[in-house]
């Protein structure tokens, strides 16, 4: 049995499909963790929803959110709207919409997953699409996220959806509640990339760490963490894809190789930590 964590998705079918004979996908035994943003601004996101949503039916496919899918559950409850390059109209036009918005509101925003390595020591993956803020440990940001989850899947997403869009508050403290609270915890774990030293989000800059404008004082999000946070898990995101799937702080991987933009889908083989490859023929 072995399982593979894939890197983000936006609705790139045909190179999932490709990178699963790729690594030789046994769906009687092997199983796949998604990194979020399974669909927009790819070509088949409609299609790409579907093939993954019959995975996680059959036991062989988790995913966790990233912040396009979210922004799908606030055009589809009318609080967003369609951007330019946004690739969701066939979503929206689909008789099984609902049962696919049911379905992807009910996955979390974290996961994690207890792997064992070929000498057969146990050793944790904790799966998030942006990553994990400095300010928390894996444990508190997976007990964070249940209170984003238990909002989505009950009365409340109304109330969350309606609020979700926003860069505030840019900082974490404990004493946050309501709408504030949940929305950072969303940017949190599916938008960040860059935080300064006191812990804020900046949350515009989206270029690659060796890019920064002139005067800004932030690091990448993974430069912040202690060997404490990371040393007896390991930790896997998408999301910044002008990494393409370079990332050095020990114990940490990125997975988004940019293959919605002309880059390649990745999947990491979690039990040897191997990476295979398909890039985007589109």
């Amino acid at each position: 049995m072995t399982s593979y964590a894939i890197g983000d998705l936006h609705g790139c079918l045909q190179p999932l499909k490709q990178l699963l004979v790729e690594i030789g996908f046994n769906s009687n035994q092997d199983t796949l963790l998604f990194c979020g943003d399974l669909v927009n601004r790819g070509p088949e996101s409609l299609a790409a929803l579907r093939f993954v949503k019959k995975l996680a039916e059959q036991g062989v496919a988790k995913t966790v959110l990233g912040n396009h899918d979210f922004h799908l559950f606030t055009v589809m409850a009318g609080y967003g709207n369609i951007k330019r390059n946004d690739t969701l109209g066939e979503i929206l036009a689909a008789k099984d919409r609902h049962l696919l918005r049911q379905w992807l509101m009910h996955q979390p925003l974290t996961t994690l997953y207890e792997r064992t390595s070929h000498t057969n020591v146990p050793e944790s993956v904790w799966l998030s699409h942006a990553g994990l803020y400095p300010a928390w440990s894996v444990e508190h940001a997976t007990e964070l996220a249940k209170e984003v989850e238990e909002a989505l899947q009950h009365h409340q997403h109304n109330t969350l959806l309606a609020g979700l869009y926003g860069t505030t508050p840019t900082q974490w403290h404990e004493t946050l509640s309501g709408i504030e609270r949940l929305r950072f915890i969303v940017n949190a774990l599916t938008r960040m990339r860059f935080v300064t030293p006191l812990g804020d989000l900046l949350l515009k800059i989206k270029t690659a760490p060796t890019d920064t404008p002139p005067g800004i004082d932030a690091k990448p999000w993974f430069e912040w963490l202690t060997t404490e946070q990371t040393q007896s898990k390991r930790i896997l995101f998408g999301h910044w894809s002008m990494l393409n799937g370079h990332c050095a702080h020990p114990n940490i991987e990125a997975l988004d190789t940019g293959c919605v933009w002309g880059g390649a889908l990745t999947a990491l083989n979690l039990q040897t930590w191997e990476r295979h490859a398909v890039h985007n023929h589109y």
